[in-house]
């Protein structure tokens, strides 16, 4: 009898293991799928973050210059955000029809890029702007107070 009951307790805690192991298993991977997206969109408010900190330690004057420069482009900014929003989601759509034309995802994918390419552009330009406004040594304390490009 007791030879019986050691044998079902031993299932039973076997069992109880696998369930265990299964389910801290089966956990990690739902608390990895979402936490990986937080996880980038902190990182995205920590490099904001810092760039305020960093805008903040400038020279009251070095920030005025930063500031009208892009609030007088604001709205030529905003709308070459909004262009690429809208070029991503055309390409959004067109992946997500059953059967897809690849020359049409080929020409969403080039108006993608010139879009992004607008707005890189022109940022550079704005760059080029407020640069020529600055002295040297603020156009130094300026890339110092920026974070550093990284992966």
């Amino acid at each position: 009898m007791t030879d019986t009951l050691c044998k079902k307790s031993f299932w039973l805690y076997a069992l109880l293991f696998l369930s265990m192991t299964a389910n801290v298993f089966l956990g990690a991977v739902v608390l990895g799928r979402h936490s990986a997206q937080p996880a980038t969109a902190a990182a995205r408010v920590e490099r904001l973050m810092d760039t305020a900190q960093g805008f903040q330690a400038l020279k009251p004057e070095t920030r005025e210059k930063v500031k009208s420069a892009i609030k007088a482009d604001l709205p030529q900014l905003k709308a070459l955000r909004a262009d690429i929003r809208e070029r991503r989601m055309a390409v959004r759509a067109i992946l997500s029809q059953e059967n897809y034309d690849k020359a049409e995802l080929e020409k969403a994918f080039a108006d993608l890029y010139q879009s992004v390419d607008a707005l890189q552009r022109h940022g550079q330009q704005l760059v080029l702007q407020v640069a020529d406004s600055m002295t040297p040594d603020e156009r130094v304390n300026l890339l110092k107070a920026l974070p550093k490009p990284g992966p």
